[in-house]
This record gives C-alpha cells, sequence and structure tokens, in this order.
C-alpha cells in the first residue's frame, strides 16, 4: 500500500499562509484611530478561475497570466495558464510511495521567468529553490540547518528574492538573496514577535507586513519595513486585527483585511499622506488568500474546507457498523473536527472553525449536551501549531479539557483548560523542533509520544501530572529506506496499562504494531508484520481490539479496521471514510457510538475584485 502523509502535507499547506515576514521597529508611531466608513459601490467580485481543492497557497504573475500552485496528487509545483486553463508541473517527484517529499510557498519572477519555492526535503526542512516557468534549470539555492526557508517575492529585476527564516522557537527573520552568485543579506530579525502578511512594493523598497506583539495576541496591526534595513514603522494600528492585502502599482496606498467577525472587509491607507486614515473598500471578502494586485484588480484565492462531525453506531460483538454515519447537526454553520466523548459519554468536545485552522483563535472548542443538543464555547485563544493535531482529551472529572497550542516561544505544548471559565495551565512543552504527535491521560499521569527529524526519531514517555518526574517508555530511531516525513501513531488502553505504536519498515512488508507497558519495560510485537502501513485510532472499551485506519493521509477511501490484540487476522468494519483526511476519531465509553471527523476541499476560486478606484499594474 502506498504510505502517503498527505494529512500531514495539508497541515502544512496552511503554514504557507503564515511564513511571511516578520518585522518590528522602535521608531515614531502615527497612530489611526477614526477611519473613514465609506465604501465604493463600484466595487464588484469576478470569478475568474473555479477547480478542485487545494490550491490555496498559490502565487500569481504580477500580469495576472501565470498562477504557481501545489498539484496535491503529487506534491509537485505546477503552474495555470489563466487565460487557457491549461496547467503542467515543473517538477517531477513521482507518487507520494515514491517519495513524501513536497513543495509550498511560491513566487514567480517578475520577468515571469521562474518560480522561487518552498521544498520540503527528506530531513524535514523546508528548502529554497528556483525553477523555470517551462520546467527548465532547477536549482536548490539555499538551505539552513537552524530554519526552514519560505520565498516571498523578487525584487522588480528579478535578481534577488526575499524570503523568511522560520527557526524552530518560532523566532523569524526575513533576508534578500543574489540568485546569481547566493549571497544572503538580513533584512531583519524579529526576535520573539509574531509577524505575518508580506507585500513588496512596486520598487522594491518597502515591504508591508502585519504585526503582532506576541504569537496569540488577538490583534494585529500593519508595519513598513524598508527592504535596506533601516527603518520599520507602523502603518495602521490599534485594537481592529488587520492583514497586509498589497500595493498600489503607484506604491502609495496599501490596502488591507479588517477582521470582521468570521469574514474580512478591505481597506486602503495612504502611506505618503500627513494623516493616514484608512478608507473602507469593500466589506465581505470572505474566507480568502490574497495573491496580489495586478491587472485590472486584486486578485485572491477563495476556498472551503468542508469539514463535519459524523456519528456511526457499532456493534460491538462484530466491529460493524448498524446503519450509514449520522453527520452531526450543528446550531452554527461552521467546520466541526476533532471529536472527544466525555468519560460520562453525555457530552462530546470538538473544535469549531472557519478556513485555516493554525495559528491564534483559528478555532473554538465546544462542548455539545448529547441529551439535548445545547452547545457552549469554552472561553479560551490559543495559537493552534501546524501538524495534525487536532486533539482533545478530558479530565476524568470531566471538568477540563486539554489540547496542544503553541506557547510564547513557539514550541508545542499541552494545555489543561477549565471548560467553565477559559482557565488554561500548560502542562508540558515540546523540545524545539519538535512535534506532540500524540497524548493520552489517566487520573495522574500523562503519556505523550515525539516525533522529530530522521536521526531523533519517535519518543514515547510518561510524566506525572504536577511534577516534572518523567520517564522514558520507548524510542525509536527511523530504519534504513524510511523517508524522514512518515508518521507514527498511538493509543492509550481503557485499563492504562499499555499503550499501541505503529512502527515502520524498510518494505512494504514490514510494518508493525507493538504494544508498550505503561509503566515501562520490553514492547510486545503484535500479531505478524503488517502489509500496509496503518495508524491507531483508538482501543475498543474492552480492551481486546484496535481499531486503525488505512491509507492515512489520502485523498482516497481509507477503511476502518479492527486488530485483535490477543492475536488473530485484522477484520474489516463496513465504515468508508471517502474524504480529505480524518479530523478525530473517539469511540464512546459504551463502545456502541462512534464520533469522526472527515474533511473535502469543495472547492477552489480565484476571484479578482475591480472597479474599486484604486491604481493597479
Amino acid at each position: 500500500m502506498k504510505q502517503s502523509l498527505l494529512v500531514m502535507v495539508f497541515s502544512w499547506l496552511i503554514v504557507a499562509l503564515l511564513v511571511a515576514p516578520l518585522v518590528r521597529s522602535q521608531q515614531a508611531r502615527t497612530s489611526v484611530q477614526s477611519p473613514v466608513a465609506a465604501q465604493s459601490a463600484a466595487c464588484a467580485v469576478r470569478t475568474v478561475w473555479e477547480g478542485p481543492g487545494g490550491n490555496l497557497s498559490a502565487s500569481l504573475s504580477r500580469d495576472g497570466k501565470l498562477l504557481a500552485f501545489v498539484d496535491w496528487d503529487t506534491g509537485d509545483l505546477a503552474v495555470r495558464e489563466m487565460a487557457t486553463g491549461d496547467t503542467r508541473r515543473l517538477t517531477n517527484k513521482g507518487s507520494w510511495a515514491d517519495s513524501q517529499e513536497f513543495a509550498l510557498a511560491s513566487a514567480i519572477s517578475p520577468d515571469h521567468s521562474r518560480v522561487a519555492y518552498a521544498w520540503r526535503n527528506s530531513q524535514r526542512r523546508f528548502e529554497l529553490r528556483v525553477i523555470g516557468t517551462d520546467g527548465s534549470r532547477p536549482e536548490t539555492i539555499y538551505t539552513s540547518d537552524t530554519a526552514d526557508v519560505f520565498p516571498v517575492d523578487w525584487l522588480p529585476d528579478s535578481t534577488e528574492i526575499l524570503f523568511v527564516l522560520l527557526r524552530p522557537d518560532g523566532a523569524r527573520a526575513i533576508a534578500l538573496m543574489r540568485v546569481a552568485d547566493r549571497t544572503v543579506r538580513l533584512v531583519k530579525d524579529f526576535d520573539s514577535h509574531f509577524t505575518e502578511g508580506h507585500k513588496l512594493s512596486p520598487d522594491g523598497r518597502t515591504i508591508a507586513y502585519d504585526y503582532r506583539a506576541r504569537r496569540d495576541a488577538p490583534t494585529g496591526d500593519v508595519h513598513l519595513l524598508a527592504v535596506d534595513g533601516t527603518s520599520d514603522v507602523p502603518l495602521v494600528e490599534g485594537p481592529a486585527d488587520d492583514a497586509v492585502v498589497g500595493w498600489s502599482s503607484d506604491g502609495n496606498s496599501v490596502l488591507f483585511a479588517r477582521a470582521s467577525g468570521r469574514t474580512s472587509d478591505l481597506w486602503a491607507v495612504d502611506v505618503k499622506a500627513e494623516r493616514r486614515i484608512p478608507r473602507l473598500v469593500k466589506r465581505d471578502l470572505g474566507e480568502k488568500e490574497p495573491l496580489g494586485l495586478v491587472t485590472g484588480g486584486l486578485y485572491y484565492t477563495f476556498g472551503r474546507q468542508m469539514r463535519r462531525v459524523n456519528i456511526a453506531t457499532l456493534d460491538p460483538a462484530t466491529g460493524r457498523a448498524s446503519g450509514e454515519p449520522v453527520g452531526m447537526q450543528r446550531t452554527a454553520e461552521a467546520a466541526s473536527f476533532g471529536p472527544e466523548w466525555s468519560p460520562d459519554g453525555r457530552s462530546l468536545a470538538y473544535f469549531s472553525g472557519r478556513g485555516g485552522d493554525i495559528g491564534p483563535g483559528s478555532r473554538t472548542i465546544i462542548i455539545r449536551s448529547i441529551e439535548t443538543g445545547e452547545e457552549r464555547e469554552v472561553p479560551v485563544t490559543l495559537d493552534y501549531p501546524t501538524g495534525h493535531k487536532y486533539l482533545i482529551r478530558w479530565s476524568g472529572d470531566g471538568r477540563s479539557v486539554f489540547t496542544v497550542g503553541n506557547n510564547e516561544g513557539g514550541r508545542e505544548t499541552v494545555y489543561r483548560i477549565d471548560i467553565r471559565t477559559g482557565r488554561r495551565e500548560a502542562v508540558l512543552s515540546a523540545a524545539a523542533r519538535v512535534e506532540l504527535v500524540w497524548f493520552a491521560l489517566t487520573p495522574r499521569t500523562i503519556f505523550y509520544a515525539e516525533q522529530g527529524a530522521a536521526s531523533e526519531g519517535f519518543r514515547v514517555a510518561r510524566r506525572e501530572l504536577g511534577s516534572a518526574q518523567e520517564k522514558e517508555l520507548y524510542r525509536l530511531g527511523l530504519p534504513q529506506g524510511v523517508g524522514a516525513t512518515v508518521s507514527y501513531s498511538a493509543a492509550l488502553s481503557p485499563d492504562g496499562r499499555r499503550i499501541a505504536v505503529t512502527t515502520p519498515g524498510a518494505s512494504a512488508d514490514s510494518h508493525a504494531i507493538l504494544v508498550l507497558p505503561s509503566e515501562g519495560g520490553e514492547p510486545l510485537k503484535l500479531g505478524a508484520s503488517l502489509q500496509e502501513f496503518v495508524k491507531i485510532q483508538t482501543w475498543t472499551a474492552d480492551g481486546r481490539w484496535l481499531l486503525v485506519t488505512n491509507r492515512p493521509g489520502q485523498v482516497v477511501t481509507s477503511e476502518v479496521w479492527r486488530i485483535p490484540v490477543e492475536g488473530g487476522e485484522p477484520q474489516p468494519s463496513d465504515i468508508a471514510l471517502q474524504a480529505l483526511g480524518l479530523y478525530g476519531f473517539s469511540l464512546h465509553p459504551d463502545g456502541r457510538r462512534l464520533a469522526f471527523s472527515t474533511g473535502q476541499i469543495a472547492r477552489d476560486e480565484v476571484r479578482v475584485v475591480e472597479g474599486c478606484g484604486w491604481s493597479a499594474p
């Protein structure tokens, strides 16, 4: 069976939307307190392309004729001719079974001859590459041992690339590279401040970007940074949450999106005016990622990933479903994912959100009463990390939930959250550049699994709650021939005495499941080697079976199987999950109800906002 980590890939896809320049300054501020609420009646929105989902990390050429995007069937970089709709792949890495590397953020040069793009290599790092728009002259031009590298834009003469360095501790920096001789110049190091959004002015001298004082700050301002590093000043600041969209062609105005509930409005501000007072340009852009101001107007991508919690009824004796899964009816129109039953089975906790699901405030935690259908939101804001982390766990008394967020240093952290007050408490934090891929709890202990680079592999540990006392239970480096991007999985037995983990093999028929004593000791291999790499989802309530899904991460039908813990052949259920990824899987304490969430991007569109009165190229 083909191994694919497309779930992880789609999580990293959203990273492209967050890896923008980072900038802050100590110079004088120009404050804007009274924006003018005047909307241009002539503004119109038009869809110029619509197609299958998955291209939200695209980039557009400055004349609007060429779109660079990731072909998620393989992870290759591709381009689309906007006039004809013709597409072609620029890279050719092979299938996901051949390679689990992939492209991500990209930038097309002003002369339209080359594309700069981020490439996730076999060492789980993003490096900077360039390739001709005809697929010629592919080159790796910058790799860092200490940071991931993502392109921002090219200078107007197409000789230098502006790029972001994202370090393991969350610190970011922005730099310039002269492509001809690979000379790199640091523009600014942002230390611990969180920035995103990055648009280069038409003359290549100034970067407009979004600035937050800390990662979990609820609002952001707009700053201007000189490319030569000599100045960094606020352009728009205040209580609103603002994000840069682009520049007018004459370089006199910056457009930005201002959050308005679950959507955003388009605003503009004159950067050369003595009083920089924003004006409203267009209401309700929806969920968007700007591609830039090009001929005729502002182009942006628009997409919606539909996720819904489903509940299937199981026969505990056979493991088979009784009827079709039923979608959970919501009182609000939003995605629902990451379901987890409460210990008494009377409530279901899950995430709710629209658009992207990483970053500060991107999701809310909902507690739903199964008896009444009543829902309430937990009053907490977290900076949710990249990766496929839709994990919610309940405390034994049902008063708190646990989930993973980034701390102020950017490290993945398990938080305990009071469901009534929203008060949060850090329980443990991962090391730098290490992912928390799983955790589970007993009343006094947290068990967790970390995954690092190929040299670090995978480890399972236990820690007593309320103390730093910790014990490593298991460590595994990647076998020879196994890609570094493989994902592990784990699950704690209902009695808290055993942990099941997946171990990848170097060949297609050598994958295995190990069962570890939760107090420590030698692991036991569960049955024969598996022909397919599976993801462990949970144990059955009686502790006799493991529920697993095959084809983890692929955009194909994935099946639910149960594997006997005491020996025997795997048995299929009749639950098929045909969707874009699995976003949560939880078995009710009675063993009869299974809550899970699947996702599917219904469509992607490229839209243009035009006739708004600004100057576009």
